[in-house]
């Protein structure tokens, strides 16, 4: 009888010991679980400041390329403003460096707009990556969580 009770104890003990440890692994995963999730929001919360920044970047520059587009001619008369700003022109080569500055501004202007959506779709697609990773992660974790609750 006496062994049986050391038996017993000795089962207890294990059984004790078995807890312990099963409540030491649950508690990692629960830190990890708060881990990941931390990180995800901090992740979405950059992603969301890279966005609005880009997007304002992209509004500024609109505004700057509207502000330099010459007003459409409106006509006084019988003559248009542009004839008007043709007639100020006192020679061939003078027009000839005035389009070709214009032209070069319109390039300049029309690059940065390519630019900047290439950027946007660029953080877009990285937004939506890593918006997948730390969903995933998180879905492992508590998933992981789940099996030790059930073990």
């Amino acid at each position: 009888m006496a062994d049986d009770i050391r038996k017993w104890l000795e089962q207890i003990r294990q059984l004790q010991e078995q807890m312990r440890d099963l409540q030491q692994e649950c508690d990692r995963a629960y830190a990890s679980a708060a881990n990941w999730q931390r990180l995800y929001e901090t992740e979405a919360q950059q992603r969301r400041q890279d966005a609005k920044q880009a997007a304002q970047k992209l509004q500024r520059l609109q505004h700057e390329l509207e502000n330099t587009e010459p007003p459409q001619p409106q006509l006084s008369g019988d003559i248009t403003l542009v004839e008007e700003e043709l007639d100020k022109l006192e020679s061939v080569e003078e027009a000839k460096a005035k389009l070709v500055e214009i032209l070069q501004e319109r390039d300049r202007l029309l690059q940065t707009v390519k630019s900047l959506s290439h950027d946007l779709q660029t953080e877009k697609t990285q937004h939506h990556q890593t918006r997948q990773n730390l969903t995933s992660a998180l879905g492992d974790a508590i998933e992981r969580l789940n099996q030790l609750k059930k073990g």
